[in-house]
């Protein structure tokens, strides 16, 4: 292979109906790779399609229940020096791309057998869940292969360790597959959990097959199943990696006290006696005290959530993230903001401004949001001095929710979608196509509701729907006479002209129907405008229940 040739990528991928993924996929690596490899496994979609139209090289391999044989026979296709081998829902940004070209060109073939990068999981509105560590770049050598049937594993075939070099500092890919849409298919296809149990009936002391055992059960939000695959697994974990840290060791703690700390009544003891077993194995380990100042200031026991989120704080700070911390690193945000709750309640108010302020240094919109008499407008200002960019997704999605809020000072429960990005446009000096995303953003955190071309904000949305579906309730409850409905309206017409009588109350035709039409039905709203003979109205229903023996309850604004 010619010198020149040394830093050139083979960028593959297996695939299956990724239509919705495969574009983005294979767009990051233009002008990065020199090749595109995609291997589909059987797709009905327009995968194939697209990828053909991006200039991929499409090969078809026969599904055999094995993700191993599936990658290594893409990797057989691949003729450049370094592989980047991302799955479809994973990709670089385009500054990222840029430096790994840079990067490969200039690590020594001898010295590197692959590259470390921060792993970032995004739900589906583009916030952060998590941040891994993970190995997708690595050398085309034909002894350098994966192995296993499910959550393969990049390895030498002579099982000789690979020479890693870490970039987690420079380079990041993320990884878009769980949203909601991507959880509904993966459970219902329950593809990856059948693997696992194939491959634990021929291997069931393998404590990484347990532990992904774990995590599919947890994924299906079955936990009684994920905790004992994961005690199993923790059980299991051979004496030499305690203290290596990894998603199948140190990971499987974290995920285990995720469980316990979430589920309700008081599992205390069980906790702390984990806690203890993990911290003592892995001691760089930030998340565990990041759950358990979780758990601690969730249940107003501020005193000790403090004391673990700042321990928390403190290992990150000291041991930072490449292989550890990924919860604490993801939630660093709501990190200060337990903080702030915490010193709050245990009358330390010097940290408590403190982490407040580190949260408005981030994110000074949160002002408009949570403190009354603060608007969109002080919280820009304030924004601008402290350098916040005008472009800032912090930026423009308070300034659509400001929108909305002015709608509804004018009176309306939405706006129009194309309203709503003119206004938006207007107020921020950002065009409309940056504007658009952030409105999605906003409903996945279930701030805004989009309904069609409808834009609400979610308080109002739901204020509307709860009133309309109390008023159905009203309506419904309502049991009329069983006689039919003419015969009934003669007979309330009647009784109405009566009592009218023999009050010496007149009512003309337009009152009368409105008080037949009350009497009909389980609710009736009446209006009109002044001088209109509504108070007349209402006294004259008063007096029918009255007469018929019924209770008035009587209620104003």
């Amino acid at each position: 292979m010619e010198q020149k040739d040394c830093g050139k990528i083979s960028q593959c991928m297996i695939v299956k109906n990724e239509e919705k993924n495969i574009e983005r996929a294979l767009t990051w690596g233009k002008g990065v790779v020199a090749e595109q490899i995609v291997v589909d496994t059987g797709s009905t979609d327009k995968t194939v399609e697209i990828a053909r139209r991006l200039g991929a090289k499409v090969y078809h391999f026969t599904w055999v229940n094995d993700f191993a044989a599936a990658k290594n026979f893409a990797l057989e296709k691949a003729q450049y020096p370094w592989i980047a081998f991302l799955d479809a829902d994973e990709y670089f940004s385009e500054e990222d791309g840029k430096k790994l070209a840079e990067l490969l060109a200039e690590l020594s073939p001898s010295a590197t057998d692959a590259v470390m990068t921060s792993w970032i999981h995004l739900y589906d509105n583009g916030t952060i869940m998590q941040v891994d560590s993970q190995i997708r770049i690595f050398r085309n050598s034909p002894k350098l292969r994966y192995h296993g049937r499910i959550h393969e594993v990049l390895s030498y075939d002579d099982g000789r360790s690979l020479n890693v070099f870490e970039a987690n500092e420079v380079l990041s890919i993320f990884h878009t597959g769980y949203g909601e849409e991507a959880d509904a298919k993966k459970k219902a296809s329950r593809r990856n959990l059948l693997l696992i149990q194939e491959e634990l009936k021929e291997n069931p002391k393998n404590y990484q097959m347990q532990a992904y055992l774990g995590n599919e059960y947890l994924s299906f939000g079955e936990w009684d199943s994920a905790e004992e695959a994961y005690r199993k697994a923790i059980s299991l974990i051979p004496e030499a990696l305690i203290g290596e840290y990894s998603v199948l060791t140190s990971g499987v703690f974290s995920r285990l006290l995720s469980i316990l700390t979430a589920r309700s009544g008081n599992h205390e003891a069980k906790i702390l006696e984990l806690y203890r077993q993990a911290s003592f194995g892995w001691p760089k380990e930030a998340d565990y005290e990041y759950l358990l100042g979780d758990y601690y200031a969730g249940r107003g026991n501020f005193w000790e959530g403090e004391r673990y989120l700042k321990l928390a704080l403190e290992k990150l700070d000291k041991y930072g993230n490449a292989q550890y911390s990924s919860k604490l690193s993801a939630k660093i945000m709501h990190t200060y903001e337990l903080l702030m709750m915490c010193c709050l309640n245990n009358g330390n108010h010097a940290d408590c401004v403190k982490y407040g302020a580190a949260i408005l240094r981030e994110n000074p919109y949160r002002l408009a949001e949570d403190i009354s008499g603060i608007g969109f407008k002080m919280a820009d200002e304030l924004a601008a001095k402290i350098g916040i960019q005008g472009d800032s997704d912090y930026r423009i999605r308070s300034g659509i929710y400001y929108c909305l809020m002015q709608a509804v000072g004018e009176g309306n429960c939405y706006l129009p979608m194309d309203m709503l990005l003119e206004r938006a446009e207007a107020l921020l000096g950002v065009d409309k196509e940056s504007i658009r995303p952030q409105a999605d953003n906003l409903m996945m955190d279930k701030k805004l509701v989009i309904k069609g071309e409808c834009v609400f904000a979610a308080a109002y949305y739901y204020a509307e729907l709860n009133c309309a579906r109390m008023l159905q309730d009203l309506n419904i409850s309502f049991v009329p006479e069983e006689v039919p409905l003419q015969e009934s309206m003669d007979r309330t017409a009647r009784k109405l002209e009566n009592l009218a009588a023999g009050l010496k109350m007149e009512l003309d035709g337009l009152q009368l129907e409105a008080v037949t039409e009350c009497v009909q039905n389980g609710l009736f709203i009446l209006s009109g405008g002044p001088g209109t003979g509504k108070t007349t109205t209402i006294n004259m229903i008063i007096r029918y229940f009255e007469a018929e023996g019924q209770d008035i309850l009587l209620g104003a604004p």
